[in-house]
């Protein structure tokens, strides 16, 4: 049976839970509200099944080589009212006008994140936007297999590692099926996202019922997080004076195995990868409008070919030179996120601070730098009189020769 010995060995990518035969595995949250296999032993008949598709112990095989571009949606509002390009959408709507099924991260009444199913073109808006909380797969990866198994075409976005998941619980390549990631900065608690949410239940005496982490209402590059309420009041925040979206921007409330992401670098075992063309204005300054660019990497003929067929109509497409990947355009693509020198402290706080005390405190900076800071600036102020009081001495010096 499968075992974890650190926690920065499990995504909490779900294979193992719709994999077990004898159903015997529950994804149980641990303190830090995140997800891990737990097995009743008393159920389980060691058929290794688990073991055998783990992603962590076995990756999947990779695609080819990426191609990259970059690319928008042509409808202006399905643009505005997507994270970045609004390329999902287009390739979503594509899958569902052919009768097949999509696979996303939506949100349900309880604000709870998971990934979803869809099958109409009217139920896409649920699956649109960024959300940044880990979903719960649930048994979807059992579900998609029922929808390739009645020949349907599904399309699956989610993480690097619930890609990863899917794939090795499938076992083999379906050719009705399209897997697409995102270039990942790292998935926060669940449970933070609660009691943020809780938080937020006070001042706005209401409960929220909508959540947009990505809202461009004053521009792609000066997003906001904005959450409306029941009774119709909003609360909106620049994503760096929010304290959710510091927590996780700052690397605080992320996954332990996000920090040692095994497939940072690779960006292959999806058919395509979507993310943000960051710094898109250095390299076509005449693109820039401010509206949200997409960088698109094709890692398959499956991939190019369904790229292909929504760029003749749905999307303005680029393509782009690879190098601009590893230049740090998009950071996330290639790197794991660092985690906050503060984070165990943040967790440890959490059940008795709460949220608000416990986020403000582990965010300040810590004394050391505060007083590093101080002396610098004492520093310069010494070194700044020092050439003051030189100066005039070299001036009155001069002043003194002339007269002579």
């Amino acid at each position: 049976m499968i075992k974890i010995s650190k926690k920065s060995d499990c995504t909490g990518c779900h294979a193992c839970y719709n994999i077990c035969p004898q159903h015997c595995i529950t994804m149980t949250a641990d303190t830090e509200g995140f997800q891990y296999p737990v097995i009743d032993t008393k159920r389980c008949i060691s058929c290794g099944q688990c073991e055998e598709i783990c992603p962590i112990k076995h990756e999947p095989a990779l695609m080819q080589e990426p191609k990259l571009y970059y690319g928008w949606n042509q409808q202006e509002e399905v643009r505005y009212k997507s994270s970045s390009g609004g390329i999902f959408t287009a390739l979503a709507e594509w899958i569902l006008s052919h009768e097949g099924v999509v696979y996303g991260a939506g949100m349900d009444e309880q604000m709870t994140v998971k990934q979803m199913r869809i099958s109409a073109r009217d139920e896409l808006h649920i699956l649109c936007g960024s959300k940044y909380v880990q979903s719960c797969v649930g048994d979807t990866f059992a579900q998609v297999k029922e929808d390739l198994g009645a020949k349907r075409w599904v399309y699956y976005s989610g993480t690097s590692c619930q890609i990863a998941g899917l794939r090795n619980y499938l076992k083999r390549e379906y050719e009705k099926l399209i897997c697409q990631d995102i270039i990942c900065h790292g998935v926060p608690s669940p449970k933070v996202w609660r009691l943020y949410l809780e938080a937020q239940k006070s001042p706005a005496r209401s409960q929220v019922e909508k959540a947009e982490f990505r809202n461009k209402s004053k521009g792609w590059s000066n997003y906001r997080i904005q959450l409306t309420f029941k009774n119709k009041k909003t609360y909106q925040k620049h994503h760096s004076k929010d304290l959710f979206m510091k927590l996780f921007l700052k690397n605080v409330i992320l996954r332990p195995s996000c920090y040692e992401c095994h497939l940072k670098k690779k960006c292959q075992v999806s058919d395509l990868t979507l993310g943000d063309f960051w710094g898109v204005h250095k390299v076509f300054p005449k693109l820039y409008d401010d509206k949200g660019i997409s960088m698109i990497l094709v890692n398959s003929q499956k991939g190019q070919a369904l790229i292909d067929k929504i760029s003749q109509n749905d999307i303005r497409l680029g393509y782009i030179e690879r190098d601009l990947l590893e230049e740090g355009y998009n950071t996330s693509a290639r790197h794991s996120a660092i985690p906050h020198i503060q984070r165990s402290r943040f967790f440890s706080e959490l059940e008795n601070e709460g949220i608000v005390k416990t986020g403000k405190s582990v965010l300040k900076e810590p004394v050391s730098i505060t007083k590093f800071k101080e002396s610098v600036i004492k520093k310069l102020v010494q070194v700044k009189r020092r050439l003051i009081k030189l100066r005039n001495t070299i001036f009155y010096r001069n002043i003194r020769e002339e007269l002579k």
